[in-house]
């Protein structure tokens, strides 16, 4: 799968994605936040939030690989 930029992810690779969130009924905010990819969907990256709240929602988020950039180190 590839990310933003056209740069191939793979699992464990640290990344920056779009995080969006509701604020209200029918409002929303988008974020950037970093994390590392946990695993793959057939359509979606899973990222590891790193929040470990003994709740799987809250430690991983699926994002469109469109909403995540690789970070290069």
């Amino acid at each position: 799968m590839k990310d933003f930029l056209g740069q191939e992810l793979k699992v464990g690779d640290e990344v920056v994605y779009m995080y969006r969130h509701t604020t209200g009924s029918s409002s929303s905010n988008k974020t950037l936040k970093r994390g590392f990819i946990k695993r793959f969907t057939p359509k979606q990256v899973v990222v590891d939030t790193g929040r470990n709240m003994g709740n799987i929602y809250y430690d991983e988020y699926k994002a469109n690989p469109d909403w995540v950039v690789l970070i290069n180190k």
